[in-house]
């Protein structure tokens, strides 16, 4: 009963129970969506990146420009769209390990691990010069109408870069 440890059952099936919205009795569907450690990039796209930004801090309405590292990275797999059509795409830029390794030879640097190898590189002058060791993980889409199970399937098959959003 320790409230900093959140556990699944009790901290969200419970509240959810508690507060009518599911039925013990009844079947219910629930996406389950692992957690990726980067940066959350929202941006406008097309079959790639027009602008990015960093989410920053909602409360006071500011943001990081991401563009000049992630304006555009391309999706191999989508479709060109015109311009005037791009939609907004969340995602969560992450570093593989495999990648952290060879960033850390480049630069000669050493990171302790992918959250502050992906956190150093977003912050340095020469980010750019590195993009192709970003991992974009997709995450959500401006597109409305659809249920999350098709939107995902939609971000893994046109909007992947390598890795997965897993559910």
């Amino acid at each position: 009963d320790d409230e900093n440890v959140k556990i699944f059952e009790r901290d969200f099936l419970a509240k959810h129970l508690q507060m009518g919205l599911i039925d013990k009795d009844t079947p219910f569907e629930l996406v389950a969506e692992l957690k990726y450690d980067g940066i959350s990039v929202e941006a406008d796209v097309t079959d790639r990146i027009l602008s990015a930004r960093s989410r920053g801090d909602a409360n006071n309405d500011i943001a990081a420009d991401l563009t000049p590292i992630l304006g555009g990275y391309k999706f191999p797999y989508a479709a060109p769209i015109p311009e005037n059509e791009a939609f907004g795409m969340k995602f969560e830029a992450i570093i593989t390990h495999i990648n952290l390794d060879r960033m850390a030879k480049l630069r000669d640097k050493s990171y302790k691990n992918s959250r502050n190898g992906i956190i150093g590189l977003f912050g340095s002058s020469d980010a750019y010069d590195y993009r192709d060791l970003i991992t974009l993980v997709p995450l959500a889409t401006s597109i409305e109408g659809i249920d999350r199970v098709t939107e995902i399937e939609f971000l893994n098959k046109y909007y992947n870069s390598g890795e997965y959003l897993r559910y």
